[in-house]
């Protein structure tokens, strides 16, 4: 079981007693000012709560974001059955909203712990370097477009490192590769590519834990392909290797010795 230790030393260092003191604040302005009933405001200030804390586990412990954040759909869940047993019965569409929000963060956050894991993975050194060499061709490239061998006789990393952080920059359409120079993208979008874009991505997000099943899927019959055909090389050795081998009955008369 996890230490609690790192959790108070991260709650101690972001909680503070402003923030706690302008907490209570809203929560009477709400009250006061708003109309909202005291039950609400204690089920929303409980929420807030929950929800940092989520965070500031994640912080302390290394919790994927995703893991952290089914929190919030476990909320969701309890917060509208908590309403329902103080007698508020909130609307159809409150339900609807809130019912959606937290199933998917719930899938998103079993689907993660499934096939990423629970633990943000710790990252070796390897991976550390190529950061910082991508880091430094966005660097190099944003001062004046380069060629490849220009770019790699510019930076102290080997070839195939600044090869790879070149592929990664423009996967994620950071640099572009126009004619035989490498430079940033500055490729100016309209104002609706910039929404179609943030759409797609906002669309893959929810798709993510149904995404993310198929992906391991993929994994699982691709190795299962490769192993098929190793055993199946592995088969065809022994089958060679248990041949029984034949002699040349030409060369055989040849040692024979001669009886003349």
């Amino acid at each position: 079981m996890p230490s609690l230790t790192p959790l108070r030393d991260a709650v101690a260092e972001r909680v503070t007693l402003t923030q706690v003191g302008t907490a209570l604040v809203l929560a009477v302005a709400l009250h006061q000012l708003f109309g909202v009933s005291l039950p609400q405001v204690a089920i929303a200030t409980v929420v807030t709560a929950v929800v940092g804390l989520g965070d500031v586990a994640r912080e302390a412990y290394d919790v994927r974001e995703a893991v952290a954040h089914g929190w919030n759909g476990a909320l969701a869940f309890a917060g509208t059955g908590l309403l329902y047993a103080l007698g508020e019965d909130p609307p159809l569409w409150f339900l609807a909203v809130f019912g959606s929000i937290g199933a998917w963060f719930l899938a998103d956050a079993v689907q993660t712990a499934r096939h990423e894991g629970v633990i943000e993975r710790e990252r070796d050194g390897r991976e550390v370097y190529r950061d910082y060499v991508a880091r430094q061709v966005h660097e190099t490239l944003d001062e004046r477009p380069q060629t490849r061998r220009e770019l790699h006789d510019a930076l102290d990393a080997d070839a195939e490192t600044v090869d790879a952080a070149v592929a990664d920059l423009r996967e994620r359409e950071v640099v572009a590769e126009v004619g035989s120079e490498l430079r940033v993208d500055e490729s100016d979008e309209s104002a609706a590519e910039r929404v179609a874009g943030r759409l797609a991505g906002l669309a893959r997000r929810i798709a993510r834990p149904i995404t993310l099943e198929f992906r391991a899927e993929n994994a699982e019959k691709k190795k299962a392909g490769v192993e098929r055909g190793e055993a199946a090389t592995d088969t065809d050795r022994t089958h060679d290797s248990a041949a029984p081998e034949f002699a040349d009955p030409d060369s055989e008369r040849e040692r024979e010795p001669s009886q003349n």
